[in-house]
């Protein structure tokens, strides 16, 4: 079973009007030899409703968009995040990610084997923790203002 068998579903993947991505994109679908059960999500900023939809079907995320990311953890799917700035990269530090991701600062990231990994791993994260734990977030603040 190749990779993209294994991946199942979908790769969700957001995009905002950006052309170079969509057409990145096609050129990843292409490189792969069953493609047939691999979806590339758009959001174009009017298909909302439909994008979620479909991210929600997904057995797989690789996300190469910030938000692509959060919504795919949200969902408790497993993300294989492609990250292009420290926002990304201190979030995934933050919430102690344990999964792979590729920084395209660093091209020698972008692997094969790291995101069959994460895809093997099935590693999903623990929103429901964070939630809680952001909670107490300010507590002492609002003891403070108290």
């Amino acid at each position: 079973m190749n990779f993209a068998e294994k991946i199942s579903n979908h790769i969700g993947i957001i995009l905002r009007r950006r052309r170079r991505f969509v057409s990145s994109k096609k050129k990843i679908k292409n490189h792969i030899k069953d493609a047939s059960n691999i979806e590339i999500l758009s959001y174009d900023g009017q298909n909302r409703k439909n994008f979620l939809e479909r991210m929600s079907e997904s057995s797989y995320i690789i996300a190469t968009r910030f938000h692509a990311m959060i919504l795919g953890m949200v969902a408790k799917i497993p993300v294989y995040p492609v990250i292009y700035s420290d926002k990304t990269k201190n979030v995934l530090e933050d919430i102690h990610f344990k999964g792979n991701y590729a920084d395209l600062r660093d091209s020698r990231t972008l692997t094969y084997e790291s995101a069959k990994d994460n895809l093997i791993a099935n590693y999903v994260v623990d929103v429901d923790k964070l939630k809680k734990d952001s909670s107490q977030h300010f507590m002492k603040l609002d003891k403070i203002l108290k």
